[in-house]
């Protein structure tokens, strides 16, 4: 079927016949294709990200998944979710990321490239996909480590605000005493485990701040 008649005039339609029949004469099947071309359109990027999600969940750590799941399946890239996979082009990701980072900042845009880049390569190792579309695109620039920290007044204030006892004061307590940030206190929880799991003996919190 060459299209209806309502659309295409008749000699679209000899021009679109002859099309066919030259793909015909040199050893093509038009109807081949169009059936590859509707297999492949099953897997546009929501799917390959839903299929992702699914292997990975009981893979990863679910705060990891948390966010991969709040990156891919949020407003970041739904622009794109309904594209065929093997149609989505650099130019298409490029823009996207161009468009997170003026509404969300460069932070946000940098891990949401991130957490589509490891979905691609997944697709790519699982055979769904034969090209990384994210190669070559932009990295949005890394954001700087803030070095201002509270003065006296200001923790202070900050301290009788959260001097109520409950979990969320506790951890604010915490961290003030332990002068850190609180990914620092994370990752040196995980290291303390770490190591008491392997039989050594962890290192001090203080010992690896470098700020008094």
């Amino acid at each position: 079927m060459i299209g209806s008649a309502e659309v295409l005039s008749v000699e679209q339609a000899r021009l679109e016949a002859k099309k066919i029949l030259g793909k015909v004469a040199l050893g093509g099947d038009p109807q081949r294709d169009r059936q590859e071309r509707r297999d492949k359109d099953k897997f546009s990027l929501r799917s390959v990200i839903d299929e992702y999600l699914t292997t990975k969940e009981s893979s990863v750590r679910p705060r990891t998944y948390y966010e991969a799941r709040r990156y891919l399946i949020g407003a970041y890239f739904k622009p794109l979710h309904a594209m065929p996979i093997d149609r989505l082009t650099r130019r298409d990701v490029a823009a996207r990321l161009l468009a997170i980072t003026r509404e969300n900042g460069p932070v946000v845009a940098a891990r949401a490239r991130v957490a589509l880049s490891t979905a691609l390569v997944w697709a790519m190792e699982t055979g769904i996909s034969e090209h990384n579309p994210l190669i070559g695109t932009p990295r949005p620039a890394a954001a700087k480590a803030r070095s201002r920290v509270l003065n006296d007044v200001e923790l202070s204030a900050i301290l009788r605000a959260c001097n109520d006892d409950s979990e969320y004061g506790r951890v604010i307590w915490l961290l003030a005493l332990l002068g850190c940030r609180r990914q620092e206190s994370q990752e040196r929880q995980a290291a303390r485990v770490a190591a008491a799991a392997d039989g050594a003996r962890p290192h001090s919190p203080r010992a690896a701040h470098r700020r008094p």
